[in-house]
């Protein structure tokens, strides 16, 4: 069994240890950072090739200012 019970779960996962590292080897305050992961409900690109399900594993950043 894997040790995620799917896809979305994963990407939570990834999105929340992208956060932790920004915070606890970048200094960055936590307050200004947050983890959303969208998994399959928000793919892009759409389909289920192997290269857009690779495509969907990527992590993205998004930077706003405040």
């Amino acid at each position: 069994m894997d040790a995620f019970a799917d896809n979305w779960k994963l990407i939570q996962a990834r999105a929340l240890s992208v956060v932790k590292y920004m915070i606890n080897f970048l200094g960055i305050a936590p307050d200004r950072l947050a983890a959303k992961g969208f998994g399959r409900y928000h793919p892009v690109p759409e389909g289920d090739s192997e290269s857009a399900r690779a495509h969907n594993r990527l992590i993205k950043l998004k930077l706003t200012e405040m």
